[in-house]
């Protein structure tokens, strides 16, 4: 009984879809590019960024392969791809829609031109063009950041619960949300608030300054204040428990019901 390698080395054939549209030298280019590409491990899809550009608009312009060793032919779907530094950071993203591309057959590879918008641009400093690649957005779930916390600090049923929350109220794509966590009076007479940042972006978020309100029972406003805040950084995609105190003195109101309360961003 023989067992068939899926780790075998596949090569790629060019192929010029009908959307291209560029020139025999171009074409030509294309094609010595193409041979020196590695061979590929079977059942994957790769994107191999071959030259790169910044046009009149401030848009950077990607050349690229799109590369299948798939056994059966694939349509690729409306996907979000993200250019990588030496570093793997995030450079830019775009959405694109891969409906021109049609299907893309077993070890084959086509061009494609990727256009990262100025809007989409992450880090504006400049990189080595050598040193960058092209990724496919990956399929992740949203996630609890306690990195920022000493691991002693973190009971597991904190944790736990934690985690609870974050898998039945992740925040939607592209939102920024609060979830208030605990609020109490301590002996000082001021109120310790703890939250959960909630970052369902692409991209990690740096807050400066977070302006806030807290409803009590009765759902009026009991303290509001802006909060100066140093390096914070709510990576991509996940949640930060914060902690934060309104000063006594700062209360709008002496004798407060916390029973049920809520936690607004003031925009």
């Amino acid at each position: 009984m023989s067992i068939k390698n899926n780790q075998e080395n596949l090569k790629t054939d060019l192929t010029f879809p009908p959307y291209f549209t560029k020139d025999e030298r171009e074409r030509y280019y294309l094609i010595e590019k193409h041979s020196y590409l590695s061979p590929m491990k079977k059942n994957h899809v790769q994107l191999v960024g071959i030259d790169l550009i910044k046009n009149r608009k401030n848009q950077i312009v990607v050349t690229a392969f799109i590369r299948s060793t798939i056994e059966k032919p694939i349509r690729l779907k409306q996907s979000t791809i993200f250019l990588l530094n030496q570093e793997f950071e995030t450079i830019a993203h775009t959405e694109v829609d891969f409906k021109k591309l049609g299907v893309l057959k077993p070890n084959t590879s086509v061009p494609w031109t990727f256009i990262f918008p100025k809007n989409n641009l992450i880090q504006t400093e400049p990189f080595k063009n050598e040193s960058w690649s092209l990724a496919f957005k990956e399929k992740s779930s949203h996630r609890l950041d306690l990195s920022d916390m000493k691991e002693e600090n973190i009971s597991k049923s904190t944790k736990d619960q934690l985690e609870e929350i974050i898998k039945h109220s992740s925040p939607n794509k592209n939102e920024l949300s609060l979830i208030g966590l605990s609020a109490k009076r301590n002996e000082k007479r001021d109120l310790e608030v703890t939250m959960l940042i909630q970052n369902g972006t692409i991209n990690n978020l740096e807050i400066k300054q977070l302006p806030l309100k807290i409803y009590d029972t009765l759902n009026e406003v009991v303290a509001q204040g802006t909060f100066q805040l140093a390096d914070l950084i709510i990576n991509a995609n996940t949640s930060k428990p914060i902690s934060l105190i309104f000063p006594n003195e700062s209360l709008l109101k002496e004798n407060i019901d916390l029973t049920s309360w809520s936690i607004r961003h003031v925009k």
